[in-house]
């Protein structure tokens, strides 16, 4: 199948390759289906989470444990029961970046993070509810600070 994209000009896929989310992404409940294309070869690049249903409608995603491998979210018994109660290392996470102009006052949200089953291919965007002081925008500057990784 083929696909015009926001990012990536035309690309082609198959229908195994989509990632469904059964309730859509915060803001965006009616698109269920999308593709995760890297943006570069480099196996730290970011990602583009494109719709398949909205040409117009894309995402760039982080792996956060590259910006801070210390990333823990603690997942709710709810959350991991909606992704089939897989084991820990059945997921993938990413992170939504926002990029401004400078890219240092890029931001990503730590707080929302979307988790992949990566067997059955559905995905959630969650909400953490713990107390764990990650934000809902990160701005990339704080990790560059750091001597992290960034977008």
């Amino acid at each position: 199948m083929k696909l015009h994209t926001k990012y990536c000009g035309e690309i082609s896929y198959e229908p195994h390759e989509l990632i469904t989310f059964p309730d859509g992404l915060f803001g965006f409940e009616t698109y269920h289906s999308y593709l995760l294309i890297r943006l570069e070869d480099d196996h730290g690049s970011p990602f583009c989470l494109q719709s398949v249903e909205e040409p117009d409608l894309a995402f760039i995603l982080v792996d956060p444990f590259q910006l801070m491998p210390e990333y823990a979210p603690d997942l709710s018994d709810e959350d991991c029961e909606r992704l089939g109660n897989p084991a820990v290392e059945d997921l993938a996470l990413y992170v939504t970046c926002v990029l401004r102009k400078p890219v240092s006052e890029s931001t990503v949200n730590l707080r929302c993070p979307i988790v992949v089953n990566i067997h059955t291919r559905t995905a959630f965007q969650v909400i953490l509810h713990s107390d764990n002081g990650y934000a809902f925008q990160k701005k990339l500057q704080d990790f560059a600070a750091k001597g992290d990784a960034s977008c």
